[in-house]
């Protein structure tokens, strides 16, 4: 073996290790700045795009973040291969040769970006019954966006929400899925064993009590309870299997989570919204 394939090994070694480390610094040791340079770039700007598709919440930014993060793959997978089979290019003069710490860097400081921002503004659980079905079923998994969005804080909008100390159903703090059925200033009270919201019946039926202790009493009408500041009277989907405030409480505001919940996939689409 001579020196010239020595080089060579030894240049096919250190695309092969820079290549682990970071998108498009294989490609510059081989001799091609100009591909790795774009590879390089590429991967930033996708980090950059798919951050902003959690901020954001778009289907416009996470249909541009789907595409970066197919080409950046494809990118990803062809350096993997050109590492161990391209012809090697020993340049003169290879100046991105040198930028192998500071390109490495970047894409570093953009992944945990993107990851950070990822885990504060999303989060997942499991359904443990059905009792919002058949929207949400038991055992199924499903992610929502931490934020809250005041205006859609109405009647019907199904929410995530923290149960407060004062809840007759179990420990402070879990998580309960719901549907607001009353809103602050609401009067509430029941006809006929259904719920009504100022003199309208809502065709909700009293959810169970059964073991569970009642902390809420609403009245017969048409005498009524007025919903306080800050509180959202709620019901599940499924009366004689789930609980509604008079078990759970209020939802107060600062305990809800979130008011947007998703399937992971779901009538052929992905992400799509529990309405």
């Amino acid at each position: 073996m001579n020196s010239n394939d020595t080089d060579i090994d030894a240049i096919r070694h250190e695309a092969r290790k820079r290549s682990r480390h970071s998108v498009g610094n294989g490609f510059i040791s081989l001799g091609y700045p100009g591909i790795g340079l774009f590879s390089a770039l590429f991967g930033m700007a996708s980090c950059v795009i798919i951050g902003a598709a959690f901020v954001v919440w778009t289907r416009l930014f996470w249909m541009l973040a789907a595409i970066t993060l197919l080409v950046d793959v494809a990118l990803s997978t062809i350096e993997a291969v050109a590492v161990r089979k391209a012809p090697v290019r020993p340049l003169t003069s290879n100046p991105l040769r040198a930028a192998f710490i500071p390109i490495t860097v970047v894409q570093c400081v953009l992944g945990i970006a993107v990851f950070g921002t990822a885990v504060l503004t999303t989060g997942k659980f499991r359904m443990a019954s059905d009792c919002m079905a058949p929207d949400l079923r038991a055992g199924k998994q499903y992610f929502y966006r931490n934020a809250v969005d005041t205006a859609s804080l109405v009647p019907d909008q199904i929410v995530l929400f923290r149960l407060n100390p004062d809840n007759g159903w179990t420990e402070h703090r879990v998580r309960v899925v719901a549907r607001l059925l009353a809103v602050p200033g609401d009067k509430i009270s029941v006809r006929t064993g259904r719920y009504m919201v100022n003199g309208r019946d809502t065709g909700k039926a009293l959810g169970a009590i059964g073991k569970r202790k009642r902390v809420l009493t609403i009245p017969n009408a048409p005498r009524t309870l007025t919903v306080p500041d800050g509180c959202y009277f709620v019901v599940q989907e499924a009366p004689k299997n789930s609980h509604d405030s008079q078990v759970l409480n209020w939802a107060r505001r600062d305990d809800i989570v979130s008011t947007q919940i998703y399937h992971f996939f779901r009538d052929g689409t992905c992400f799509k919204r529990v309405e």
